[in-house]
């Protein structure tokens, strides 16, 4: 293994990959044997009629060809049917380390039709550690059957529809949530109640974070260090909290849920309340804003904070512009790129970790951006992006740098892709990034809705999709064939390893 930022990726040939994925020793792995609950009985019912749908798009010629090649493209895979789709996917701590296997726990929601509540789900996946997984068994899957790698534990009956989750680093199984209203939940998942399949009642949020005035459903961050969460809404407002100012036993995982006294909650923004009757049946204590940031003429799409800060952050948004704030400074924005797309709305925004200087954008137009803050100079700079990714066919609907790197992103998109670039693969001084794309998922049938990097396994990706044929969702767990990333080579070297065994014993 070579450091991410020290390997220089190359599209392995076809045959390179075949060869290597035949003769590397393997131990053949089963899935994990596990009890039915009325819950998984319930699913089979719901699912039962659905298996005959999107075949149409299943039997296209490009999704037909991707799935003849999952034993070269990927070391692992599994796919998981849910009747409801996963509009957020979020990794959270590992949970048991086994010999050939890592459990992890996972945040996924369901967003109903309204027949049955919307559901915020608590469960864990089991992650097949580096070539360990049988060629065969990675292929072989059924798009409408649910993988028992996948295991649900809690499941939240969520006021609203989950748009969107983030996890608390500093605190493990803490999590916020956005829904179409201008509050952001808090739930400590290690303390909450869970609710049976047949439960409709709401569970009650450990904390309510106020302060915007109409609603904001999608733009969402919690910092790497600390307890911040910021917020971004259709009242073009940025605002951010910090957990620690509410003194409760919260960010502990012996937290007792609680009904709170009235002493003990700040009063509901009651300005622009876009479901008011659903806001007034939530419970739970209640925290204002400690820093509000202005500035975006239109709605805001997503915020971030930058790695290890709980003071500076960026959003993006419908106006087009990408704004850098700073607590200390006011309530301005420091930094400002005003039409980053030209005058496509942005939709994304992350932060490289491995050079905190680095951002990158994710587009209404197709493409993703890459930044250097250093060259931005004041709040009313025109600026241009150091590359331009292009590969893409519709709206970026998602994006994260791979942890630690300064070069390796993802994007995925409303063309049921996952792309993965190395903008380190781009000549210098040009900005087409056309030659930056290492990898294209195309395993899933709809739009992908979220996904998010696993940063203790390498090149493994959790992602979620609705599939528009079916009404229901997919949810992925894949792990980059090595040979696709690792130097050329370092592959060649390891294929002479094997050479006789490539060759089937002949003479060489």
């Amino acid at each position: 293994w070579v450091p991410v930022d020290q390997q220089r990726p190359f599209a392995a040939s076809l045959e390179l990959v075949a060869a290597m994925a035949h003769v590397v020793p393997e131990r053949p792995v089963t899935e994990p044997e596990r009890m039915e609950t009325e819950e998984d009985e319930e699913e089979k019912l719901e699912g039962d009629g659905e298996e005959n749908n999107g075949n149409a798009k299943e039997n296209s010629e490009k999704y037909t060809a991707w799935k003849s090649l999952i034993p070269f493209l990927y070391d692992w895979f599994t796919n998981h049917h849910m009747v409801w789709p996963s509009l957020s996917c979020r990794w959270g701590a590992l949970v048991e380390q086994g010999t050939y296997k890592s459990k992890y726990k996972v945040f996924l929601s369901e967003q109903t039709d309204g027949s049955t509540p919307n559901s915020l789900l608590v469960g864990s996946i089991d992650v097949v550690k580096e070539r360990v997984a049988a060629a065969a068994h990675i292929s072989n899957f059924n798009e409408d059957h649910r993988s028992s790698f996948f295991r649900k534990g809690k499941r939240l009956v969520h006021p609203g529809e989950v748009n969107k989750i983030r996890e608390c680093v500093s605190c493990p199984g803490v999590i916020a949530t956005h829904s179409d209203v201008p509050e952001v939940y808090i739930w400590n998942t290690e303390t909450q109640p869970s609710r049976l399949p047949a439960e409709t009642r709401q569970s009650m949020p450990d904390l309510v974070l106020v302060g915007h005035r109409e609603n904001a459903p999608f733009a969402l961050s919690m910092s790497t260090r600390g307890y911040s969460v910021a917020s971004g809404g259709q009242d073009h407002l940025v605002l951010t909290w910090n957990m620690k100012d509410y003194q409760t036993t919260l960010l502990s995982s012996t937290a007792k849920i609680t009904e709170p006294t009235s002493a003990g909650r700040s009063s509901w923004n009651s300005g622009g309340l876009g479901n008011a009757n659903l806001l007034a049946e939530v419970q739970g204590p209640k925290l204002d804003p400690q820093s509000r940031f202005e500035g975006h003429t239109a709605d805001i799409e997503d915020v971030e904070f930058k790695p290890d800060s709980e003071v500076e952050l960026a959003s993006v948004g419908d106006d087009g512009n990408i704004f850098l704030w700073d607590s200390r400074a006011g309530s301005s924005p420091v930094l400002a790129v005003h039409g980053a797309h030209g005058a496509a709305d942005v939709h994304c925004v992350d932060w490289s970790s491995g050079q905190t200087h680095m951002l990158a954008t994710g587009s209404a137009d197709n493409s993703v951006r890459v930044w250097d803050t250093r060259s931005l100079g004041g709040s009313k700079q025109q600026a241009s992006a150091l590359h331009t990714l292009t590969g893409h066919s519709g709206a970026i609907t998602s994006l994260q740098w791979y942890p630690g790197s300064s070069s390796i992103l993802a994007s995925g998109a409303s063309d049921a892709l996952i792309n993965i670039w190395d903008i380190h693969r781009v000549p210098q001084d040009s900005q087409d990034g056309t030659s930056a794309l290492v990898f294209q998922h195309a395993g899933h049938r709809g739009e992908v809705t979220d996904f998010h990097w696993n940063s203790a396994e390498k090149w493994t990706i959790l992602s979620a999709s609705e599939e528009s044929d079916t009404g229901g969702g997919t949810v992925q767990v894949w792990r980059v064939n090595d040979m696709v990333y690792t130097e050329e080579e370092k592959v060649l070297a390891e294929l002479q390893t094997y050479r006789s065994q490539i060759l089937g014993g002949a003479d060489a």
